[in-house]
C-alpha cells in the first residue's frame, strides 16, 4: 500500500478543487464556459445587428449571462427574440437546426400565421409571400435563423467543455 497516503492527500485536494459553490477550479471551469458561450451568441446577435434589413427590431436585442451558485444561464433579450432566434416568414422558409423551435411552435412560418390569409392564394401570389406587421404598418418577408443558442450549445459540447475541462484540470 505504498502511496496511500500521498492518494488519500491527493483525492482531498481534487474534492476542494471540485465544490462548484467555492473559489475551486470548477468555479473556474464554470466562468470560462459561460464567458466562451456569451461571447459566441453575442457575436452571432451582433452579426445579425449588422444587417438589420433582414432582422426587423434586432437593434435592441442584449446578450447577458448570470452565474448564480453551480449554474450559469445565457439568455437573449429583444422584442422579437424567438422570431429571430428559430426565423420567420413564409420567403424565408429555411427553418431552424434547433428540435426546440418546432417542439414549441415557433416555425419559421409562425408569424405570418397570425394572419393566415397572407400565406393562401390569392394574397400570397399577390405579394409575392410578404405578409404585413400590423402594429408597424409594414411589410415583410420575415427573416432567417440565427440559432445562436443552439450552435452555441453544440460548441460546448464538442469544443468548449472538453476543452476549458483539459486546460483547468491538467
Amino acid at each position: 500500500m505504498t502511496g496511500l497516503t500521498q492518494t488519500l492527500r491527493d483525492l482531498e485536494k481534487l474534492k476542494g478543487e471540485l465544490i462548484p459553490n467555492g473559489s475551486g477550479k470548477a468555479s473556474e471551469m464554470l466562468k470560462g464556459l459561460t464567458l466562451a458561450c456569451r461571447a459566441e451568441v453575442k457575436l452571432e446577435y451582433d452579426k445579425a445587428k449588422a444587417t438589420p434589413q433582414l432582422y426587423e427590431g434586432i437593434e435592441g436585442t442584449t446578450v447577458d449571462s448570470i452565474i448564480d451558485g453551480n449554474e450559469a444561464t445565457i439568455f437573449v433579450k429583444g422584442e422579437r427574440v424567438l422570431f429571430h432566434e428559430f426565423g420567420s416568414g413564409i420567403n424565408l422558409n429555411n427553418g431552424s437546426d434547433s428540435d426546440y423551435a418546432a417542439a414549441q411552435g415557433y416555425s419559421p412560418a409562425s408569424l405570418s400565421m397570425q394572419g393566415s390569409q397572407w400565406l393562401l392564394p390569392p394574397r400570397s401570389i399577390q405579394f409575392k409571400g410578404w405578409w404585413p406587421v400590423p402594429h408597424k404598418r409594414m411589410w415583410t418577408q420575415g427573416n432567417p435563423p440565427i440559432d445562436a443558442l443552439y450552435h452555441t450549445f453544440q460548441h460546448l459540447v464538442t469544443e468548449y467543455f472538453p476543452n476549458v475541462t483539459r486546460r483547468i484540470f491538467r
